[in-house]
Parts: C-alpha cells; sequence; structure tokens
C-alpha cells in the first residue's frame, strides 16, 4: 500500500492527533505526488482518503543527559531499498549517497556503480547527495578499479578476440594464466571433454619431475597416472602423486598427428631450457607457448590462434 501524505504546518500538527493522507489504490506502483494537483484529480484515479494516528510519545536520551521527545506518525516510504535490491526496477526518481570518505555509503565494485545509473529513464531523475567532489572521487575510483574477475575476463578477451589490429601484443601469447584467476587453483574442474589435449605433469614428491604427454581426456589420464598405469616413467610410487601443472588445448577431438607434434616439441623445448640451466618449472611449462607461436598454419591446416596454452599455476 502506498501512501500519499497531505502535510499540514507544524502548527497545526501540535493540535491534531491524527492527520490526513492519500491512499493509493491496490498494484499502483509509481507514484509522483505534486502539491499543485488538488486532491480530487487523485481521487478520481481510485485514491482513498484515510487518518493517520501518532504514535506512541517516548522520551529519548539525547546528549549530556538531555531529554526529548518526538511525535511520529505511522508512515513509511514509498520506496527504500538497497542498490541490488533496485536491480530490474525503473524509478521515477532516485536519491542516494556514494563516497570515498564516509565509510557507510562506500562501494566495493563498479557493478553497484552501472545498477545506480541505470535505475531511472533519464540522468536528471538521479541524484547524488553529498559533497560534489567526494561524490565525483568515488565515480572516478569505482570506474577505473580492477579485481581478480575483471582482469582475468580481460585475458579471456584477449584470447577469443578475432578482431585484433595488426602489431597487436596480445596476438604473441596463447597461454591463459592463473595469475588473476578468482579461484583458488585447487579448485579448478578439470575439462571432461574427449577433445584431444597435450599436458604437462608436475609429480608433488620430486618437484624437479615433470611429465609431458598426449590423451584424449585429461580426467582418466590423470588418475591412470596417479595408479601407476599412466606410462613407465611415471610408474614409480616415490613420484607419485602428480598434478595438472599446464595443458594445450583446441585440438577439436581429432588431429592426433598435430597432438603428436606438439608434444615432441615441448618436451624438445623444456629439455632445451633444462641443458641451458633452467630450474624454473613455471618457465618449462610457459615453453608449451614457444612451441605453439613456432607452428605453422601450412603444415597441419590449423592456426596457432586456435591452439592455447592453460596454466594450473600462479
Amino acid at each position: 500500500m502506498a501512501l500519499l501524505v497531505e502535510l499540514p504546518t507544524t502548527e497545526t500538527i501540535e493540535r491534531w492527533e491524527k492527520i490526513n493522507v492519500l491512499v493509493a489504490p491496490p498494484g499502483m506502483k509509481e507514484i509522483e505526488y505534486n502539491l499543485a494537483i488538488r486532491k480530487e484529480a487523485y481521487f478520481q484515479k481510485g485514491f482513498s482518503e484515510v487518518k493517520i494516528g501518532v504514535s506512541p510519545e517516548r522520551i529519548n536520551t539525547v546528549k549530556n543527559e538531555t531529554f526529548a521527545k518526538r511525535k511520529q506518525y505511522g508512515l513509511r516510504h514509498h520506496v527504500s531499498m538497497t542498490i541490488h535490491a533496485t536491480m530490474g526496477d525503473t524509478l521515477i526518481n532516485m536519491a542516494t549517497t556514494i563516497s570515498v570518505r564516509d565509510k557507510n555509503f562506500t562501494m566495493w565494485d563498479k557493478g553497484q556503480l552501472i545498477v545506480i545509473l541505470s535505475r531511472t529513464k533519464e540522468a536528471k531523475r538521479s541524484i547524488f547527495v553529498g559533497p560534489k567532489q567526494d561524490t565525483l572521487e568515488a565515480f572516478r575510483s569505482l570506474v577505473v578499479k580492477q579485481t581478480q574477475w575483471s582482469d582475468h575476463m580481460e585475458q579471456v578477451l584477449n584470447i577469443i578476440t578475432l578482431s585484433k589490429e595488426e602489431g597487436d601484443a596480445s596476438e604473441e601469447s596463447r597461454a591463459l594464466t592463473n595469475e588473476c584467476f578468482p579461484y583458488l587453483i585447487r579448485n579448478i574442474t578439470l575439462p571432461q571433454c574427449n577433445t584431444g589435449f597435450v599436458y604437462m605433469l608436475l609429480s608433488m614428491r620430486m618437484k624437479n619431475f615433470t611429465y609431458i604427454g598426449t590423451t584424449n581426456c585429461l580426467k582418466t589420464r590423470l588418475k591412470a597416472h596417479n595408479m601407476g598405469h599412466g606410462a613407465l616413467s611415471t610408474e614409480p610410487a616415490y613420484l607419485r602423486p602428480y598434478a595438472l601443472f599446464a595443458y594445450i588445448c583446441g585440438f577439436g577431438g581429432g588431429r592426433r598427428d598435430l597432438r603428436y607434434y606438439v608434444e615432441n616439441k615441448w618436451k624438445e623445448k623444456r629439455d632445451e631450457l633444462i641443458s641451458n640451466g633452467t630450474t624454473d618449472i613455471k618457465t618449462l611449462a610457459m615453453g608449451g607457448n614457444d612451441v605453439l607461436q613456432r607452428l605453422h598454419e601450412s603444415q597441419f591446416g590449423i592456426a596457432p590462434t586456435e591452439l592455447t596454452l592453460v596454466c594450473l599455476f600462479k
């Protein structure tokens, strides 16, 4: 039920025990009360007039042993809600406060600002209450703020974007790293498909031991390695268990010749780095990206940009 109040003067309130209010008909949500419109015009729209009584007076302690009484009427705001509660709603007018100094009105995500700005049909219907400079600073800080989600999505979009300008640095890498991944690495679900992968394993007991292989399904192959049935070099119990450290995907369920080629080239790159004194496991894994960059489309009929190296480490 929505209420429109016909406000009396202060002197009248002191003498009245009740005030008259206009009650909107059921189902009416968007109401803009205009003092210039006569009361009879609201009656024609289905409004009715009722009296609202005064709430019991209470004595409140203010400060320094000061006591005060407040006369209060049983009225509710027509619209009063949180930012998230207004998602999907269109309001006639909206007033709010955002701030970088007042902790009661700070925000932590630019999505909240987008929700606020899109609640009204016209920008002039949105009012921001508070110091102008503080409000502008809050706007700026939210717009430029980066999070793990925004960084990760930007990385994903750089990989899948097709319309890139010539010389774009993003074309040089097809590696999806987890430096800004929103989840913990151990919470990442492995692909369940049988589209074909080239992968690198890392021994959890001997961190200098890696294994590079190819498989149709990562989940079943990793389980086989950890049971000692994956390959002769991963069979010893003192090396198990293994963790999936990185993998290359995008083979589309076939192209075993291409998978074996990428597997051998990744092994060669890893061994080359080790022979040159590289001991960092992450660098060995990133060698797979060098293999993709050197892949010739004319040789296999597939562009290097169709394959992606996914790194499961930070």
